[in-house]
């Protein structure tokens, strides 16, 4: 048992960051858009902030943002129904982007309930009830987001939402509420995240991963194996390539499939998509175990993620600094 404990607290991980691609793909000449909230309260405000705020943090920028509220409010378009073509091209022209992402709708359901519960407790030898509350405050929001072309065009129509349900307890019903806090914070948090989640159906976005390299066999026959591992657990990667490289006919059966898995690792971190899948074949067709072809389908899903980003950004990495520090 201390064996395989220490066996498994060896086995390296690596943490790698990645872009994914947007969900849907705008027109790849919109590379700068207006923002503006038609709703304007405190929740439709602070969903537009989790957006602008995804795209001040993301390392690939597909969007120049501007604030155009104040342009947007001297318009004075009607408050019912879509933005017209006319006055989207005036917001355009004075905002001077080439899109524009509206919120359009903006509802808050929510509701609170208090519920009484009682427990016996022996004080003294002598059975006392007392009385618990439980407060229960739910609430759902949802956003409906427009992103809207100068001419008039729609290219993306989605309702976002979110919803979550806090509780808390006293000895009386106004304690309870007094340890649940504002309700009016919860909310703010939910409306917040609607903004993140829009920014990742419409621009693309970092997440991290955890990779499993093989550890390699110890002993004499796993130095070389061994030593390319270590140089992938200190990110060294152009080194950790060259090891596995240069002594892939030094390696046999497993332990060779294992080096192309490696292999595999170390290509996605460099973004060369190509040579990972590669590698991830050779890997599978040698290891053909649930984990080797687990990372074969990974590494296909990622090429094909990277093809549909360079699309997205085929205009924008040329127009916008890629610089978000």
């Amino acid at each position: 048992m201390f064996f395989l404990t220490l066996l498994m607290a060896c086995r390296p991980s690596v943490h790698l960051k990645i872009t994914q691609p947007a969900e849907v793909s705008i027109n790849s000449a919109v590379t700068s858009i207006a923002v503006v909230d038609r709703v304007n309260n405190t929740y439709s405000s602070k969903a537009i902030a989790g957006f602008l705020e995804a795209s001040q943090t993301a390392d690939t920028v597909r969007f120049q943002i501007v604030d155009a509220q104040q342009i947007y409010e001297n318009l004075a378009v009607p408050v019912n129904g879509p933005i017209p073509n006319e006055a989207m091209k005036n917001l355009c022209q004075k905002a001077k982007v080439k899109g524009a992402l509206v919120l359009h709708r903006f509802r808050n359901d929510s509701d609170m309930d208090v519920d009484k519960s009682t427990e016996i407790i022996t004080v003294d030898g002598k059975d006392r009830e007392y009385a618990k509350y439980t407060v229960t405050y739910r609430s759902e929001l949802q956003g409906d987001w427009r992103f809207r072309g100068c001419n008039g065009e729609t290219y993306d129509s989605f309702s976002s939402s979110n919803a979550d349900s806090w509780k808390a307890e006293g000895d009386t019903p106004g304690d309870a509420k007094s340890n649940l806090g504002d309700p009016k914070d919860l909310d703010i948090e939910l409306a917040d995240e609607l903004g993140l989640q829009y920014f990742k159906r419409v621009a693309p976005y970092e997440e991290y991963v955890w990779r499993k390299p093989y550890a390699g066999p110890v002993g004499p026959r796993g130095k070389r194996f061994r030593a390319g591992v270590d140089h992938i657990k200190a990110e060294r990667w152009k080194k950790a390539r060259n090891i596995f490289e240069n002594n892939l006919d030094g390696f046999t059966g497993k332990l060779k499939g294992k080096a192309y898995y490696n292999l595999a690792i170390i290509h996605e971190r460099l973004n060369e998509l190509d040579t990972m899948v590669e590698y991830a074949q050779k890997a599978d067709s040698i290891l053909q175990s649930r984990k080797s072809a687990g990372y074969l389908d990974i590494a296909k899903e990622r090429r094909r993620a990277q093809k549909k980003l360079n699309n997205q950004m085929k205009k924008a990495s040329q127009v916008n600094s890629q610089n978000n520090n």
